[in-house]
């Protein structure tokens, strides 16, 4: 019967100690290496989008004749918001006329 119990204590310390190791190495997994040094602002994206993108990018429509639109982001009018850890910018695009850009398989609905 002591043989029983002293197993029954070692089996509750190395479930413990399992269960420490998954929960230590799961918060280290939820924390990614770069965190960022500087507050994400309008003018750092804008800097981003400028290096990544031209000023101008041209889409396809969804109409037949697949000619493609001009658009660009309106920088004037970009907002910043921030949810826990994750920072974004939001802008409005900035079209010749009124356009609506969607995916194929909206278009079809």
């Amino acid at each position: 019967m002591k043989h029983i119990e002293k197993w029954k204590k070692w089996r509750i310390l190395i479930y413990i100690g399992v269960l420490g190791t998954l929960l230590a190495c799961t918060e280290q997994m939820l924390h990614d290496g770069d965190t960022p040094t500087d507050e994400l602002t309008v003018s750092v994206a804008r800097e981003w989008y400028d290096s990544q993108y031209a000023p101008i990018v041209m889409t396809r429509t969804c109409e037949e004749d697949g000619k493609e639109l001009p658009v660009k982001p309106d920088w004037e009018g970009a907002k910043t918001s921030s949810w826990g850890r994750f920072e974004t910018v939001e802008t409005p695009i900035l079209t010749n006329g009124v356009h609506l850009i969607i995916d194929s398989e909206t278009a079809l609905h």
